[in-house]
Order: structure tokens, then sequence, then C-alpha cells
């Protein structure tokens, strides 16, 4: 068998076997080598080989052909050799020069392909050969064709971002090619944005120069313009802004790399800039998400400082929309007048997803929001236009005409990731353009289709396509819809029993759902669920998802899930599976929101939102008062931490009111139920507190109290006995009420075994802080900030510093104050929870007027009184006693006019200008004297 055999023509001919290089002396066998390479698998006929090799054949040329191959057989070239009289060829051989043009191909090449085969250049192609006729003719041909390739790579590295590879591509074309205008239009455009302004413009002048002594020309108008605009600094030409610091909210990481819609992603991006309302519309598969979520990550035109996604594929009607739009964007309630203040003010870009099939509603949640906010920008993607004023619309049509080029490279691209090595170049371009016609261009059907080349040839699956008739049969164009929905059915037919039964149960999950959750609930069959899914993924029938943190996640597309609930309902047992695994999954999740684990449950609940909100009307509707109350006691401090109060408040409510039935697992008399009734009850209360409801807060709190004492857990007993004593403070009750409950509260603490919480100890603290015993309070800050720092509680650390805080502007010892105040304010920021925050601004003012800085302070009320309206916050009604007195301290430092003026100024203050006011007033305060940082609460 020979071994491996690789010739090199673009540069100095070399012939390669295995490995070692091979001296080949004689110029004309050389020259039979070459010519024969550059056809490595075909026969050349003996008349060619005569013709390509003699200028003018002698009569004894085909003798002197046969004589020179009778020689190269018995050489080490002889195993690759093959043919007789009729003609000759090289097998099993590598040839660079024949790589180089396959790469090439159609225009459609990427950059990267077009990269690789620029890499294969070496130098002058078929240096070292005689000058026959064929070395002539393609060296010719190669020279034409590399200056194209350089010329498409130069472009595409300019169109791509890439400036230094264009320019360097660019100027090497050059070197050989001075007269190619185009390319000087190029590099100077590259030059230019890149910011060298005058090497730019020294290449047009150059080149004009060139054109005048050479030819006699002027440049074209086409340079002299280009000219004039890298004199202007227009922005064609002009150095892109940097990119600015976006930070998203629920704004998916696609996995796989964009393909095509380059004009419609400029046209969705000037759109964006020109419009405060655009929706994408076209029919389901086409691509709309996707374009959207690319150009919101793609663009650097956009004014936005913050990015939302709502998506509505598992919203079924108007209150589902407020609840999902209130939870994405940390509204204090699902109303539209909560959501729209709490946008007020932010230069932010909206992506509403999957808008239709509630037209109306979301029509009236854009004009809401487009009244309350100039800084907002709306994008939408539905089938249908929403009919709101102003709206700009942007039709996404099928892959299909003009873009039909876009559909092969979308195929192409799918199926290299569904079959290792996949190329699509010769016959099979055809056969790709035949099925996305089938397929009708639509994105959706192509990757369904790619995905089954792990099982098809590429012949076999257009043969299936075409005998499943998807689209075939239609010529009006008119029912996309059902093209989509035949692209769908006719990729599940392909499916096993047991992938087609875990479809239907996958479908009938609300939102998406990681891997967890499938095994926990689906049944299909003997094979492991996991493995299942795994298969339907494969099959681009259930899309992955990967989150920024790098959390898999899936998700079937609406209208893959609408086929698949079709085909009839999930078996039985399934949604008692689903209700069970949900209040397992609260309880679990909801324990780990006060640790160091809260990101990532957090994380885990925002993607099971909508499930656990189908667990929880399905508990409430059957009666199931237990798993109601387990998935309330789960969530409530995921509701509390992005102050979802509202939402937060009805849940619980509707929970509490379910009676015992056949859904629970026994009456609140039980301990079990009774340890679920008093930590709801808790959650009530805390909530309400939030609210400024404290004397409902309190009556919660008795409530937890009663259900602790029945499950005989005195952990809770003394939470809620704190947290009574705690409210009891903040309403200015007489000292021997808090001193009642703080007695209460230790001896219920002592009885825990020292398994008391943090929060216990924290809110003891504010007792004593109440009652004046200020070493005491000290040292419980301490206790309850080592147990937080422990625990991995960040609210509770930040609690710990906004009491000792507190502590500190009882002695008028504001410094110290803010000393400890902003690396929490950093924290509550970071953590994105918007009352901690506000909290803490409101205690920074306080800060600054103990430090005769209360212009500052008044600035930071007004920040907080107009923030705090975002998320129905009022810390004077939250926590009277203290933040009354705090604003006095403020006032008493100003006359009134400056008061109302400074208050004012800060009211139109972000978050961060707040926060970087008072790192502003920390650093003047630090370099003018220095901080003595207290000992007493260590930090």
């Amino acid at each position: 068998m020979p071994g491996s055999a690789e010739i090199q023509l673009l540069g100095s001919f070399r012939l390669t076997l295995d490995g070692a290089s091979v001296r080949i002396a004689a110029p004309m066998h050389r020259a039979i080598i070459a010519r024969l390479a550059l056809a490595a698998g075909e026969t050349v006929s003996t008349d060619q080989l005569i013709a390509d090799l003699w200028e003018a054949p002698p009569t004894s040329a085909a003798g002197s052909l046969r004589v020179h191959l009778s020689r190269l057989r018995a050489s080490p070239v002889g195993p690759f050799l093959h043919g007789g009289r009729g003609g000759y060829r090289l097998e099993d051989v590598t040839v660079d020069a024949v790589a180089f043009r396959r790469l090439l191909g159609p225009e459609r090449s990427g950059v990267k392909v077009l990269a690789e085969a620029a890499a294969l250049w070496v130098g002058p192609p078929l240096d070292g050969l005689p000058l026959v006729p064929f070395v002539r003719r393609v060296r010719e041909e190669l020279e034409t064709e590399r200056a194209r390739l350089l010329h498409r790579l130069g472009k595409g590295h300019l169109e791509g971002g890439d400036l230094a590879g264009a320019i360097d591509v660019l100027g090497e074309l050059l070197l050989s090619h001075p007269e190619d205008e185009e390319a000087v239009e190029l590099l100077a455009t590259a030059q230019s944005r890149a910011g060298r302004t005058a090497a730019a413009l020294a290449s047009i002048d150059a080149f004009e120069a060139r054109m005048r002594s050479e030819a006699g020309l002027d440049a074209s108008p086409r340079l002299r313009s280009l000219r004039q605009a890298v004199l202007r600094h227009e922005s064609s030409v002009a150095p892109p802004p940097p990119p600015s610091s976006v930070t998203r909210y629920r704004m998916p990481l696609p996995l796989t790399p964009f393909i095509g819609r380059a004009r419609q992603l400029a046209r969705l991006e000037e759109a964006l800039t020109r419009a405060r309302l655009t929706t994408v519309v076209g029919p389901g598969g086409v691509g709309k998400t996707r374009l959207a979520v690319e150009v919101a990550r793609r663009s650097t035109r956009l004014p936005d400082e913050e990015q939302w996604m709502l998506d509505l594929q598992a919203v079924r009607n108007r209150a589902g929309l407020l609840a999902a739009a209130a939870s994405v964007f940390g509204s204090a309630e699902p109303s539209l007048e909560s959501i729209a203040t709490r946008l007020d003010g932010r230069n932010a870009l909206v992506l509403i997803d999957n808008a239709e099939h509630l037209l109306s509603e979301v029509g009236e949640l854009c004009s809401s929001l487009l009244q309350s906010s100039r800084g907002i920008v709306l994008l939408v993607t539905s089938r249908e236009p929403l009919g709101v004023p102003g709206e700009r619309l942007l039709s996404l049509e099928p892959m299909l005409g003009e873009d039909l080029a876009d559909a092969v490279d979308l195929f192409s691209a799918r199926a290299a990731d569904a079959l290792l090595g996949f190329e699509a170049e010769g016959a099979a371009i055809g056969t790709i353009e035949r099925l996305a016609t089938s397929l009708d261009g639509l994105p959706l059907g192509l990757e369904l289709a790619a995905a089954q080349l792990r099982t098809m040839s590429l012949e076999e699956l257009e043969a299936s396509v075409r005998s499943g008739e998807p689209v075939g049969r239609r010529s009006d164009g008119s029912a996309r819809h059902a093209s989509t929905a035949d692209a769908v059915r006719w990729s599940v037919q392909l499916l096993t029993p047991d992938q087609r039964a875990m479809l239907t149960q996958l479908a009938a999950f609300e939102g998406g759902f990681a891997r967890d959750a499938v095994e926990g609930i689906c049944q299909a069959g003997e094979r492991p669920p996991g493995f299942l899914l795994d298969e339907l993924a494969q099959k681009s029938l259930v899309a992955v998802a990967r989150s920024e943190e790098g959390r898999v996640s899936f998700r079937i597309l609406e209208s893959v899930k609408h086929f698949a609930r079709s085909l009839g309902g999930v078996p039985d047992g399934w949604r008692e599976r689903h209700r069970a695994w949900f209040v397992g999954f609260a309880r679990q999740a909801g324990s780990k929101l006060r640790t160091s684990e809260e990101s990532a449950a957090a994380a885990e609940i925002t993607l099971y939102r909508a499930d656990l909100i189908a667990a929880l009307e399905d508990a409430i509707r059957s009666a199931g008062r237990s798993a109601a109350l387990g998935i309330v006691g789960g969530m409530h401090w995921y509701w509390f931490r992005r102050s979802a109060l509202v939402e937060a408040m009805s849940w619980i409510d509707a929970a509490l009111a379910v009676q015992d039935g056949p859904g629970s697992a026994g009456g609140p008399d039980e301990h079990a139920d009774a340890e679920l009734e008093s930590e709801v009850w808790i959650a009530r209360g805390l909530t309400l507190y939030q609210l400024a409801d404290l004397p409902e807060a309190e009556r919660s709190m008795q409530e937890a109290i009663r259900h602790a004492a029945v499950a005989r857990r005195p952990d809770l007993e003394s939470t809620a006995l704190s947290a009574l004593g705690y409210l009891a403070t903040l309403r200015g009750a007489e000292p021997e009420v808090i001193e009642q409950r703080l007695v209460a509260a230790t001896a219920a603490a002592a009885r825990a075994s020292g398994a008391a919480s943090d929060f216990v100890a924290l809110t003891e603290a504010q007792m004593l802080r109440s009652l004046g015993r200020y070493p005491e309070a000290q040292e419980a800050v301490r206790t309850g900030g080592r147990r937080a720092r422990a625990a991995g509680n960040a609210w509770a650390v930040i609690m710990a510093d906004t009491l000792a805080a507190k502590l500190l502007l009882d002695l008028r010892r504001g410094a110290d104050a803010l000393a400890i105040l902003l690396p929490a304010l950093r924290r509550s920021r970071a953590d994105t929870d918007p009352v901690t925050t506000l909290i803490g601004l409101y205690l920074a003012a306080a800060a600054a007027a103990t430090l005769d800085r209360n212009e500052a302070g008044a600035q930071l009320i007004g920040a907080v009184e107009a923030l705090g309206r975002r998320y129905s916050f009022d810390p004077v009604a939250n926590e009277p006693a203290d933040f009354e007195l705090y604003r006095r301290r403020v006032r008493e430092g100003l006359t009134s006019a400056e008061w109302e003026r400074m208050r004012a100024a800060g009211t139109s203050l972000s978050f961060d200008d707040a926060v970087r006011l008072v790192e502003e007033l920390a650093a003047k305060l630090s370099s003018t004297r220095r901080v003595r940082h207290h000992d007493s609460i260590p930090r």
C-alpha cells in the first residue's frame, strides 16, 4: 500500500512522501508530476499532456512522454501513478493548489475559509518548473485567483470589524495589483476606521498620482468622495465608538454562530436608531427572535445602558403578561403603572418576544412604556403587527431568492455540527438549494433537516423531505404558518415512539427546563429521560441555551410545542409528578437563597418560574394547601430580594386561602404542615413590612408564632418573635413592649440550642439599639454579621452593615458610618437588590448631615424618593422612627430654597449616580481628615 504523498505547487515545487522530501532532478519529470497533480484523481489524456508539455510537439513526443512516465513509475512516485496509452492520473495525493481552489469555491465562502486558502500560498506558484505551456497558463490563472481571494478576504475582514486583518491583506494585494481601485477604497476605509487618517489619505493620493503618471487618468468620483469623507471624519469611515458597558437581563447567549441575514441586521439596527418601537414580523420559524437577539448583542449604535428580554411564549393572558413583566423588570406590583414607573428614566432596550397571541395587551404595555420614559426603545417579535402608533415594521422573509445563499450557508453550518466533516461543495450545493426551497427557506425547517444528517445522506434527506411534501404542494406562498407546521410534522414523523412520547411531555412544560426536571418528571419507555432529551436536542426539536454563567437549559420553540401538544395529552400521572417535583424544587432552591448559593438558586427559579407558577395554580385548584404553601414558602425570598412584593402577597394569600383537600398531605395541626404554615406566615409578615403595612405585618408574625409552637420549632418561633420586636421599634412602641419581645425572642433562641439565625441576632440588635443598650447592640451586630458571613447570606451581611451604620449615626460618627455603608452599597448594587440599596443611600444622606455635607444629603434623599417610586418604596413609611429623623437632620442644615434645589437635583440621579455621589463624598472626607474606623463593630 502506498503511503502519503503531498505535492506543493503554491511556491517552489516540492514532493513529500511519508513526510520526507523527495528530490525530482529531471525538469520534465517535475512538470509531468505538476500537470497530473493539478487534476489529482482525474485522468489526463496523452494528447492533452503532449499539448501542455511541448510548445511545438515533435513527432516523437508520444514516445518521449512514455519514456518519462516509465521512469517515473520506477521512481518513488510510481505507487501513485496510474494509467496507460489512453491517459494518466495521480491518485491518493494531497495537492495544495487543488485544496486552494476547492476552498475558494462559491462567493459565499466565509472569512475563515478564505483565510485558510490564503495561508496555503507560500510563494510564486509552480516555481522551479520549466516554462512549458501549461506552467505559464496556470501561473497566470492562480495569480488571478489569489488576487480575487485577497480582495474578498480583505473585504470580509473589513465588514467583520477586523481592521488590522483588512489592512494587511489589502496592502499585500496592492503590491501585486497596484491598479485595483476598489482595493484602494477598501484599504483606505480600513485605515480610516482604525484611526489612521494620514495613512488612508496617503493610500488614496499615491493611487491618484500613479494613475496620472501611468495612464493619464484622474481618480474616480467615488474615490474623491471617499477622500472627502476621510477628511471630514464622517461616520461611515470614522473609528467605531468604544463598546458601551451594557447590563443585560434575561438576554440569551446564543450557542451557535449567526449565519447570513446581513441586510436584515443592518435594516433592523437602522430602524432601532430611528424609531422607539420596532416590530419584527414574519412567520413562525423564520428566525425573528434570533435576529432580534443578535442585533441587541452586536450593535454599537444603540444608546442603551441596559437590555431586557421579556419572553411571552409561556404567557396566556393579560394578568400573566403583567406578572411576567413585573418579574423581569423587578417592579413592585404587576400593573402597567408600576412597570412603567420601574423603567422611568432608563436608557434601555426592551425586547418583547413572541407577542402574536397577546397583540392588544402587548400594545397596551408598549404604549405605557413609551409614554413614561423617553429613554426606552422597544423591539418586538410577532407574527403580526401590534398596530400601535409610531410602530415601525421590519418584515423578515424566508431565506429564498437573493437570500437563498444564506439558506445554503445556514444548512451547511448546522449540517457540519451534526455530521463532522460535512462540506457543501459541487453538486451538494444544488441539492441544498433544492432542499431549502422545498422547506420554504425557513431557518427552523433547515435546522431540523440538517440534524437528520446523522442518520441520512444528503440525497436521502432530500428524498425524504420531498416525499413528506412539507411545502412543495403550495404554489401561492400564502401558507407560511402551515409550512412551519409541516416542517415540524415531517421531523416528528421520523422519531421513535419513545422520542415522540418524550417530546409530548416536554411540550407540557410552560417555560424553559433543565435536565433535572426532565429526569424527575418525565417517563417514556425504558430508556432514561435524559438520553431521549439529548436525542431530541440533537434533532433540533429541543433548543439548547447556555447562560452567561454557563448553565445549560432547554426550551421548545412555540411552533414545535404547538404541534407536539396536538399529538395528545400527557400520560397519567405527569401533572401530579410535575406538581410534586416543583414543590420539592421550591423548598430546596428556597433554602439556598440565604446562602452563598443564592445566585445559582435564583437563576434556577428564574428558569423554572413559569412552571413554578403553573404548579402553584394546580395546587390551589386541587385544594393542595401543603403543596401551595411549599411553593410560596420556597419562592418568597426570591420575590423579596427582587422587590416583587405585590406579586408575592397575592400568591401567599392565595395559598393561605386554600382549604385542606385531596391534594393535601394533611392538616395544619400536623407538625410538618404547621412548620410550613409558620414559614409562610413569616414570609407574609416580612413582605408586609416592606410594603409598609406594619400592623398587618405584626398580625402575620403572631400567626407564625402560633404555628411554630404546634410544629415545636423554637427557631421559627424566635424568628417571628424577634421580627415582632423589630416591627415594634419601627412604629415607636413603648420600651416595655420592646423589652418583652426581646426577652421572648431570646428565650426561644436559647431553646433552639444555638440554632437561632443571623436574622434573629440582627433583629435583636435593633431592639437593643431602640432601648439604648449600645454595647449589647454592637455585640448582637457582630454575632449576626459573623453568622451571615459564615452562611453566605448576602442580604443579612448587608443588614448587619446597615445596623452597624445606624448605631454609628446614633453616636454622630458619620465618617465611620460611611466607611461601612460604601462597600455595603456596592454589594447591594451587585446583587441588584434595589430596596436594600435605597436604605443604604438614605443612611448615607444621614451620614452626610453629621459631616455638614447637607447638600449631598439632600441630593441622596431626592434620589431615594425618585428611585423608590419605581419599587413602591417609601423609607419614611417603611421605617418611620429612623428615616424621619434622618430627613430632619438633613433639612436643618439647609435653607428651604437650598433643600428644594438640591433635592430636585437628586431626582435625576440613577442608582449608580447616587452610589458614585457617596463614593465622592467618602473620597473628599479621606482627603481632608483621617477617617477613624470604629473598633467596636469589627468588619
